[in-house]
């Protein structure tokens, strides 16, 4: 079964010389094989437009670590009961707390803590240079895996829109193809009544 496919395969990649082969079935073939070479050539280029975002990224993350620092928020009340965990992690609720900005200065706010912290209880969170809220900077994991992520979705996005091409105009090639077989057979049946 897979040998016959492969066959299949290869008598589209390569007609031959066959004379049922027509100039549609050519073409198909040399279209196939500009496909497919277009969409191996992508992947060195689509490489290094990764590496590139890799690198553009890591800039981002050391930006990131420059201008946030860990800190401790004292929750002011008691979050809500409850044990819900969301992949193996205590889910976290809202809960007003306070911190110390890195200048000293006194901030309040609500804060993610786990459900039923209780009132006094130090959770981790992140500051800005202000002092204010924000979300942990980035790793240089998060930015391999959003150059990578980027890479073979490009890669992925330009083979869709080759294999769209290559289908479109095979329908078209296929169209002309039996076109030609419709004109030869009213030729040939134009030469057997008039015999």
């Amino acid at each position: 079964m897979c040998s016959e496919s492969f066959t299949r395969l290869w008598r589209h990649v390569r007609p031959g010389e066959h004379p049922l082969v027509r100039r549609w079935d050519r073409m198909e073939s040399r279209l196939l094989i500009t496909v497919t070479v277009l969409a191996l050539l992508a992947i060195p280029i689509l490489a290094v437009m990764g590496h590139t975002m890799y690198t553009q990224r890591l800039e981002l993350v050391a930006d990131q670590h420059a201008s946030r620092y860990p800190a401790q928020a004292i929750l002011l009340e008691d979050a809500p009961p409850g044990s819900q965990k969301v992949r193996g992690s205590p889910a976290t609720t809202e809960v007003r707390a306070s911190w110390m900005s890195a200048s000293g200065i006194r901030h309040e706010g609500k804060v993610p803590a786990p459900y039923g912290a209780a009132k006094g209880t130090a959770v981790d969170v992140w500051l800005d240079t202000n002092g204010d809220l924000t979300v942990p900077p980035l790793t240089r994991r998060d930015a391999a895996a959003f150059a990578i992520a980027t890479a073979i979705g490009a890669w992925l996005a330009l083979v869709f829109a080759l294999v769209w091409v290559y289908c479109g105009v095979r329908a078209l090639l296929n169209r002309a193809r039996y076109a030609d077989w419709e004109r030869e057979w009213r030729h040939i049946s134009r030469d057997s009544i008039g015999k």
